[in-house]
């Protein structure tokens, strides 16, 4: 399985750096995959899907990680430009099957899904690496995941109180196989801060390893 962009535009530069295809690593060993869940309600969503996903995305396939994408009916997510096809629906994940979970912020409101929050709670009881950024850490929150971490988020959300947990500012922090970043890049361009996605990411493989 594997993230899928393509373009609405005929010719459009950006394509180059988001057609993805991962075919996993030159090894002979399996390549590690990894579930990413964007939210869909995105107030920005070519700007999210080239300088979030399109980011992280690329980062993983250069890592030699598969990237899974679910999304809650599986359908496609659809901008103006660009499209990110689904893998899978968010009801037919199985934890047990990912190495790892990737949360974008997609520049999203206050959108939960019941879905996302229960597989955070058992990728978390796994001990497995569990990334948000942004809009997406308060599901994090939802399913118990910062309790007794340090963790990132916006400045808004991280004046609420988390249950044993600790607001660490909006930079990127990782407390264990927790990872959080409380700038996406939407929220760089208008709070004028260091857009987290890449160290995120970053921070995510390392806990992979």
């Amino acid at each position: 399985m594997r993230a899928r962009f393509h373009c609405t535009w005929t010719v459009l530069a950006v394509c180059g750096v988001l057609a993805v295809g991962l075919s996993g690593c030159s090894s002979e060993e399996e390549a590690q995959r990894v579930l990413l869940i964007p939210r869909v309600n995105s107030l920005d969503m070519d700007f999210m899907l080239t300088d979030e996903v399109g980011v992280m995305v690329n980062l993983l396939e250069e890592a030699g990680v598969e990237t899974v994408v679910a999304l809650p009916d599986g359908q496609a997510l659809q901008g103006e430009t660009m499209t990110l096809e689904a893998d899978l629906a968010l009801a037919d994940v199985v934890v047990a099957d990912y190495d790892g979970f990737l949360l974008p912020c997609m520049g999203a409101g206050g959108e939960r899904n019941d879905d996302t929050v229960e597989i955070v709670r058992q990728a978390v009881a796994a001990g497995l690496p569990v990334a948000a950024q942004f809009g997406s850490v308060g599901m994090l929150a939802e399913a118990g995941a910062l309790d007794g971490r340090e963790y990132a988020a916006d400045g808004a959300f991280g004046s609420r109180a988390v249950e044993e947990g600790t607001y660490a500012g909006t930079g990127v922090v990782a407390d264990g196989n927790v990872i959080t970043s409380g700038t996406c890049p939407r929220a760089a361009r208008y709070y004028d801060r260091p857009d987290g996605t890449a160290d995120l990411t970053q921070a995510f493989i390392d806990a992979l390893s």
